[in-house]
């Protein structure tokens, strides 16, 4: 009796933390595109901190791992994820500054270190980000759009979305915005031919103190074939109670990361 009544319980949460939001009919008669990036963007810069727990998976043509994490992150300052794999075993530990990066393997007891580049950290994570992207994307965040020229080529409505269209002559970037909450659900940057280069995709939205999180993130590298997600299962967003302090044992191997 009672097992029944803990799992009603457990699928009546289920069920509320992933109840749609209110559905609204997005037109472009009663909003502009200089509107919509003015609320991304609010909510965008409320986000100052966040300590989260939940899992991340990357994979690409010739690798594939997954597993559980605890983070600390200060925007833009630092952020400290500690990786956990099966039966909560010690997997590894990143930190990554406006100046330096550490990657732990606690596996082969093996440290990787550098200076935060964007050059070096493409390099080494096979990923064309940046310090401040990987610090928006654990913010389920994307910050193309704020550098984009204010007015948009194109300005529809995709199926229950607003699209914003951006060309140049090399790329073309397309932004899907959700419109009751106001923020970037999906990023296509897309090449001169209009092949898709890579994309994000933000889902499972949630509000706290009047703002907006993803709660799922996904980024996908199309002609490298990889992808890089993450899922939360515990936001505490503006957190006070953060924890930067990590170690790496006196034994461990030390590579120091150049390009």
């Amino acid at each position: 009796m009672y097992g029944c009544i803990s799992i009603i319980v457990f699928l009546a949460m289920v069920l509320f933390s992933c109840s749609p939001a209110p559905r609204v009919t997005p037109d472009t008669d009663r909003v502009t595109p200089a509107q919509l990036v003015s609320s991304v963007h609010e909510n965008h810069g409320k986000k100052t901190s966040l300590k989260a727990r939940g899992s991340i998976s990357i994979e690409s043509r010739d690798f594939s791992n997954s597993g559980n994490f605890n983070m600390d992150l200060k925007h833009p300052d630092s952020l400290l994820v500690r990786i956990r794999g099966p039966f909560g075993i010690n997997v590894g530990t990143v930190f990554l500054s406006q100046d330096d990066f550490v990657f732990y393997n606690s596996m082969a007891n093996e440290a990787v270190i550098g200076e935060a580049r964007g050059d070096i950290l493409r390099s080494f994570l096979r990923m064309d980000v940046g310090v401040d992207d990987i610090m928006n994307l654990f913010l389920g965040s994307s910050r193309a759009l704020f550098n984009e020229p204010r007015r948009p080529d194109e300005f529809t409505v995709d199926g229950d979305q607003y699209l914003l269209v951006f060309r140049s002559h090399d790329s073309i970037r397309r932004y899907w915005i959700d419109p009751y909450y106001k923020v970037v659900s999906r990023v296509v940057h897309s090449n001169a031919d209009d092949r898709p280069v890579m994309e994000e995709r933000y889902d499972r939205f949630t509000e706290s103190n009047g703002m907006v999180m993803a709660q799922s993130i996904r980024v996908i590298q199309h002609e490298e074939r990889a992808s890089f997600s993450i899922s939360y299962s515990r936001i505490d967003l503006n957190a006070r109670d953060l924890s930067f302090a990590y170690s790496i044992p006196s034994n461990a191997k030390v590579i120091e990361w150049t390009d």
